[in-house]
């Protein structure tokens, strides 16, 4: 501990330090701070603290042990000053300039840890390993303090500097980590080797012959009392290997190989795992590396701190680094990602149950709703549970309202937001949450007061697929909104040394590229709008959990794993997939090493992100459900880099990389980033210009929107009424690869949500204008009668595509009523009737082959097709009510303008 300016006290002194008052018959004592004790008076105060002091005085000292002689014993071995209490930011050599923690691989406090030096003495203390233990704290202060060991490694990439990627030093070469790995788990079995062998003397009544126990009892400093809570306390400590020497398990093997998969380590699959493996079966276990203090000072090196770090290196990305086409072309590193393939894509994807295909784009859908459980079994409840108060009973929930994106829905689009999934959802989530209680819960303690925390006002996030947001500009406002100032910089370590300014490396905190000026963002008039997109990718499925349905404990954990979990995933067979995946893999790297011609570099390669996908798909590990945007995007992000051979320089000295082909120095990779911030600079400036300029004119363009609400809906025709129609009707294969039914849903609930509630053209504007260029309109007669006629003229177009697509398709849906109400003896002439009166009533191409190869059961064919004209009917239905609100908005939309204009208003309007 830290001394201080103060001389030591006796005991009365360090009593006196101290205040009493009396508060009625109780006495409060206000303790003098220990930043002003000296190491000695922190000792006297605990050996006059507790019930049973190791020295008596007049003065009651509370304390949470009877004495703390025990503690005092402990800690007088190991002090040499070494473990010390700080007192300010520049004080001690403790963790960070704080008090240290204790850990015993510390290797922040000093190059020789003279707390573990001097315990390591002790027969008590050697026969537990503590001096292996020490052996690896010194490993990794040497490589850790030396630079040259440090990896070259690929995580960040600069989306200005042309996507380029940042090689930075942040990490171990893999055969440092490799051997880390190798020492904790050779110090884990060792530790586990001391318990069972005292357990083993334990269970014979021999435990006095161990050496540690016997180092004890024949110590003649130890007082009685205190040897005796020493040997308890010796005792109890051996019994379980977790209180010794014990720094890794299956279950960290098991994490570290999906961290390691995940961030790029240049290992093999599962290696982590492999090595545990192999060191608890007793093999390849090396030899501990040697101590500080039985090297010298020039093997040990000079100890470097991080101004020795090496500057990052930077790996070119794209072919053509122009600055211009960079600005305003650009793509993200990330948007350049595809799934790799691996085995399990042997497999075609409808039966792969390894992969799931998702939208590349989605919005969020939030169901706010009322959870209830009841006592008493309940006909139609979800689930019930047996407890000790009798059945109790969960009730299907009860949605009060939905969010679009953080607005209330209502109408058609609530019916239709529910009808297709979320209400499903809802239920299947209660139900979940629900159960999980049953899990956690022993039957004979489970009473209906533990489902109290579920019940109660819930809300549920999920996505609503296929849907792109888009931002639209419409103008620009005269007064502005707050926008962050643009001054995002790639920040440079830099010191101040006697009024001299010497500049270090590079923070590579990277920003994004932003083309848009402060004045833009801060003036803009933009409409948020969604459109149709039903691009889509293929992924890895992911094995999620719920905050709520984890102890709080656990519940912190964004990546989760436990022991439950590992058992479950070795139980489905995941430890011999994991074990082979790693052996196979090391065994052609071995073997065909000389084919491939590799160098000394290239034998620790990294192997993919196999490993961590594996176990996020078979369950070993899970993802909390809201880090799964944060985990999919370092995923991406290594793949990417992985493809892009980013993570071959790890083994490489930092000299070798930096002369590697391609490879840039951040000099110059400075000097690039600021041509195309130059190229930046002068855009934001003539953007400016026209900014100002239309500030003058307080003009709303909605050219934009209503060119965006005309293509989606060209998009939601084609989907909805043909691509649906031909499909239901058999007449079309589906090659695309969303489902029909998925796109034809997504159709209609863009229709519902620009159309459904549409009474008047103010409703129209509130849906494609911000709400400021809402109030300009209002405000200015003839410019809404202008937007009114545009926009009214848009509106008839979209009716007439609406209605020419319903007339295509009538005469086929005449044909398919007259077909449905006829009766068959076999599907032969079922199928035969069908072609020549719906198929033959169809205007476009038909696909024989469809309804040919089909061939379900009469009664199956039979009820497809009564589904099918009930499909076709409800989504007809649909339309016309779009077709309905048109008209009325058209036809009344300009009179209803006008009608509400004040005579000074009309005035206005015809000068």
């Amino acid at each position: 501990m830290e001394r201080h300016n103060l001389k030591g006290k006796s005991a009365e002194d360090l009593m006196n330090s101290m205040t009493s008052q009396s508060i009625g018959n109780s006495k409060v004592y206000n303790y003098a701070p220990i930043r002003d004790w000296e190491t000695d008076d922190v000792f006297l105060l605990l050996s006059l603290a507790g019930s049973k002091p190791l020295q008596r005085s007049c003065y009651d000292i509370l304390g949470f042990l009877s004495n703390f002689g025990l503690l005092i014993e402990i800690y007088g071995n190991g002090t040499s000053e070494t473990c010390e209490i700080a007192t300010g930011q520049s004080g001690g050599a403790g963790c960070n300039g704080k008090a240290r923690y204790g850990c015993s691989i510390c290797t922040i406090v000093s190059k020789q840890d003279k707390t573990a030096t001097n315990l390591a003495k002790l027969k008590r203390w050697e026969v537990l390993g503590v001096e292996n233990t020490l052996r690896l704290r010194d490993r990794l202060f040497r490589i850790s303090s030396n630079m040259s060991e440090r990896a070259l490694h690929a995580r960040a990439f600069d989306p200005v500097g042309y996507n380029r990627v940042a090689l930075q030093p942040n990490t171990l070469k893999p055969k440092h980590l490799d051997k880390i790995v190798r020492y904790a788990c050779q110090l884990t079995q060792e530790s586990i080797a001391h318990s069972e062998r005292f357990k083993s003397l334990v269970e014979q009544g021999r435990e006095a012959e161990h050496e540690g126990v016997q180092c004890i009892q024949n110590d003649v400093t130890l007082p009685p009392k205190i040897k005796k809570a020493f040997l308890e306390m010796y005792t109890e400590a051996l019994l379980n290997p977790q209180n010794l020497n014990y720094y890794f398990s299956e279950v960290h093997a098991v994490l570290l190989s999906f961290r390691w998969s995940l961030d790029g380590i240049g290992a093999a699959p599962f290696r982590p795992l492999a090595i545990w493996k192999q060191i608890e079966q007793g093999k390849g276990w090396i030899p501990y590396p040697k101590l500080n203090s039985e090297m010298s000072d020039a093997d040990i090196g000079k100890i470097q701190g991080y101004e020795a770090l090496s500057e990052a290196v930077m790996m070119p990305v794209l072919r053509d680094e122009d600055a211009h086409k960079h600005v305003f072309d650009h793509v993200s590193l990330i948007d350049l990602w595809t799934r790799p393939l691996d085995a399990s894509d042997i497999f075609d994807e409808d039966m792969n149950c390894s992969i799931k295909r998702g939208s590349d784009h989605s919005a969020n859908v939030t169901a706010i709703y009322d959870l209830n459980i009841s006592v008493g079994k309940l006909d139609g409840a979800l689930s019930t549970a047996l407890t000790v108060d009798g059945v109790v009973s969960l009730h299907k929930p009860t949605i009060k309202k939905v969010l679009f994106e953080g607005k209330v829905v209502s109408g058609k689009l609530l019916e239709l937001i529910l009808n297709t999934g979320l209400e499903n959802e809802v239920d299947s989530y209660c139900i979940q949450k629900f159960e999980s209680l049953l899990v956690s819960v022993p039957d004979f303690e489970l009473n209906f007061e533990m489902f109290n925390n579920l019940v109660g006002e819930r809300k549920l996030t999920r996505s609503l697929k296929y849907f792109e947001k888009t931002n639209l500009i419409t103008g620009y406002s005269e007064s502005a909104r707050k926008v962050p100032a643009k001054i995002n910089f790639t920040q440079r370590v830099s010191k101040v040394n006697r009024k001299k300014i010497s500049r270090g490396n590079t923070r590579m905190v990277f920003y994004p590229l932003s083309v848009d000026s402060r004045y833009h963002q801060a003036h803009k008039q933009e409409k948020e709008m969604f459109k149709l997109c039903f691009d889509t990718h293929t992924q890895k499925l992911i094995s999620m959990h719920d905050k709520d349905f984890l102890n709080s404990d656990e519940a912190r954990e964004n990546i989760f794993i436990s022991q439950e979990t590992v058992a479950c995933w070795k139980e489905a067979g995941g430890l011999d997939r994991a074990l082979e995946l790693h052996n196979d893999y090391m065994h052609r790297l071995i073997k065909y090493r000389h084919i491939r011609k590799s160098n000394k570099y290239d034998v620790r390669k990294y192997p993919g992100t196999q490993a961590a996908e594996l176990l996020i798909t078979e369950g070993g590990v899970t993802i909390e459900r809201k880090y799964l945007s944060q985990f999919q995007f370092l995923l991406k992000r290594t793949q990417v880099m992985d493809s892009l051979s980013m993570f071959k320089y790890q083994s490489m000295p930092i000299d070798v990389v930096k002369a590697s082909e391609g490879a840039i120095a951040m000099s110059q990779h400075r000097r690039d980033k600021a041509e195309v911030l130059d190229v930046i600079r002068k855009y934001r400036n003539q953007q400016r210009g026209n900014v100002r300029s239309n500030l003058l004119s307080f003009d709303v363009n909605i050219d934009g929107t209503l060119n965006a609400l005309d293509e989606s809906v060209s998009i939601v025709i084609n989907e909805s009424i043909h691509k649906q129609n031909l499909h239901l009707l058999k007449a079309e294969f589906n090659t695309h690869l969303v489902s029909i039914s998925d796109r034809s849903n997504a159709a209609k609930l863009w229709l519902m949500m620009h159309f459904d509630g549409v009474s008047k053209i103010e409703d129209l504007f509130s849906r494609i204008m911000t709400s400021k260029d809402v109030s300009l309109v209002n405000n200015n007669p003839k410019l809404k009668v202008q937007l009114t006629t545009k926009a009214i003229k848009r509106l008839k177009k979209i009716n007439k595509r609406i209605l020419e697509a319903q007339q295509v398709w009538q005469p086929a849906l005449v044909a398919l009523a007259e077909f449905n109400n006829m009766t068959f003896r076999d599907k032969g002439s079922a199928k035969s009737e069908f072609s020549r009166l719906v198929h033959g009533a169809i205007r476009s191409n038909v696909d024989k082959w469809v309804l040919n190869e089909w061939n379900p059961q009469l009664d199956t064919l039979l009820s497809a097709f009564q589904s099918a004209q009930k499909n076709i009917n409800s989504t007809t239905t649909l339309f016309n009510d779009v077709v309905t609100t048109i008209n009325k908005v058209s036809d009344t939309g300009a009179h209803k303008v006008v009608a509400k204009m004040t005579f000074a208003q009309r005035l206005a309007l015809l000068s």
